[in-house]
């Protein structure tokens, strides 16, 4: 009998299975460089967070923040077994699958925002939704809800996303990384173009909409004066064994 040929379809990455209960983030045994004759950025023996956790992650400028969340992000790579999102190795899928979870189940609010200029409010918050493979069916709803909850003006939508001032761009971005319910949020210095009113107004709208939905986030700054909006604050010097090493000498 002729056997069939081998299918040359990826087969999908895995969807967390793990109760509500479970962490959100584990690392173990984390060591991550940018080159095998380089020192580490980062050594962390161990950090869990469970879902929904509100953490601030606080360290000065080169400590491996950024890094860290790049890593989380999937868009830097670690060893098999040193992450683990919602249950799932991101390091044993493939580059597509690992596309995927991250657009299924990763929010991203970087400190430029990332916003596309030429195109509108919209488009980028509906491109967010097309690389999740979600379908069309409710994102314009969902939108709605998003700019209501963050008191953007619906007119902004057909507006180009370069046109439009940097505190509404900052509310865009939040509504980008919320529009698919991600499970994680993580915030890269999202704050640094705001001033103080701006700025306090926009972590408390981000904890809100985030216990709303149950994202567990992770914002990173070197700002401490930003922590006591937290309920939890963490140093990375505390978990980064690298830095500790680093600081000694």
């Amino acid at each position: 009998m002729t056997q069939p040929a081998p299918s040359t379809q990826e087969p999908p990455a895995q969807e967390p299975s793990t109760p509500d209960s479970a962490a959100a983030i584990t690392l173990t045994q984390l060591r991550f460089s940018y080159g095998k004759k380089v020192a580490p950025v980062l050594d962390i023996p161990h950090w869990q967070l469970p879902r929904g956790a509100q953490v601030f992650l606080k360290g000065a400028s080169g400590s491996g923040k950024s890094s860290l969340l790049n890593l989380l992000a999937g868009i830097l790579h670690a060893a098999p077994g040193a992450i683990q999102l919602l249950g799932q190795d991101p390091a044993r899928m493939s580059s597509r699958q690992r596309d995927r979870f991250r657009a299924r189940h990763v929010g991203l609010v970087f400190q430029q925002f990332n916003l596309i200029p030429y195109l509108s409010v919209l488009d980028n918050i509906r491109l967010a939704h097309h690389f999740a493979h979600a379908g069309k069916a409710g994102v314009q709803e969902r939108t709605q809800q998003l700019f209501d909850a963050l008191k953007l003006d619906n007119r902004l939508l057909q507006q180009r996303a370069d046109r439009i001032s940097v505190g509404q761009q900052q509310r865009v971005a939040i509504a980008r990384a919320l529009i698919n319910g991600p499970e994680i949020l993580l915030a890269d210095e999202p704050t640094s173009a705001l001033d103080s009113e701006l700025r306090d107004r926009f972590i408390e709208l981000l904890l809100q909409l985030c216990r709303q939905q149950g994202s567990t986030l992770v914002f990173v700054s070197h700002d401490s004066q930003l922590s006591h909006h937290f309920p939890q604050v963490v140093a990375l010097d505390s978990l980064n064994q690298a830095r500790q090493v680093h600081h000694v000498f």
